[in-house]
């Protein structure tokens, strides 16, 4: 029998959070999120995100802590929703979904959340477009070598690593969430 467990990955602000929250409400299942608690880390720091990030670059036990606070939610909850960038990888068994978003539309949400949002604060997001974007390209690539080091994994955006990607562009949330609650139903089923 399959465990309960859908992953959420995505690109930054393709609605990982929004989606794990309502996909978690519908379902009766609770809810965790790695990029909460790294962001609540570097409050806890005193840090920005952007500090904390860069410092992940050098300091692997930031990664090993959530990676092992994944394992540990995995062996204890039987149904719950992860939205983790790496959640596919260190819950293999679970239902993988990536949301899937366009750079430019990425840059706008994130600017929008950040005023709405009160666990972006520690972000300091840009008002100006253009330096977010190189942000987001530089946390991107700052992951990937991060990845490729730590883990072996060559790109985390791969969608071979999924069972489902949606673009969540193309969609209202209530119909992102529809689309992963019907295929998850049928991944479960099969």
């Amino acid at each position: 029998m399959k465990k309960k467990i859908i992953t959420i990955a995505g690109k930054l602000g393709s609605g990982k959070s929004s989606t794990g929250n309502m996909l978690a409400h519908n379902l009766g299942y609770k809810r965790f999120s790695m990029g909460d608690i790294q962001r609540r880390y570097a409050e806890e720091l005193g840090m920005t995100f952007a500090d904390y990030c860069e410092m992940q670059n050098t300091d692997h036990s930031i990664d090993k802590k959530v990676d092992q606070y994944q394992k540990e939610i995995s062996e204890k909850e039987d149904s719950f929703v992860l939205d983790s960038r790496l959640g596919w990888y260190f819950i293999p068994n679970s239902f993988k979904v990536f949301l899937e978003l366009p750079d430019e539309i990425a840059v706008e949400r994130i600017m929008s959340d950040a005023h709405v949002n009160t666990l972006r604060r520690v972000e300091n997001i840009s008002s100006n477009a253009e330096e977010v974007k190189r942000s987001l390209t530089h946390r991107v690539d700052s992951e990937k070598k991060r990845y490729l080091d730590l883990y072996n994994i060559q790109d985390h955006f791969d969608h071979s690593h999924y069972d489902l990607v949606v673009r969540t562009d193309k969609h209202p949330i209530e119909e992102v969430v529809a689309i992963i609650q019907d295929a998850y139903e049928q991944w479960l089923s099969s």
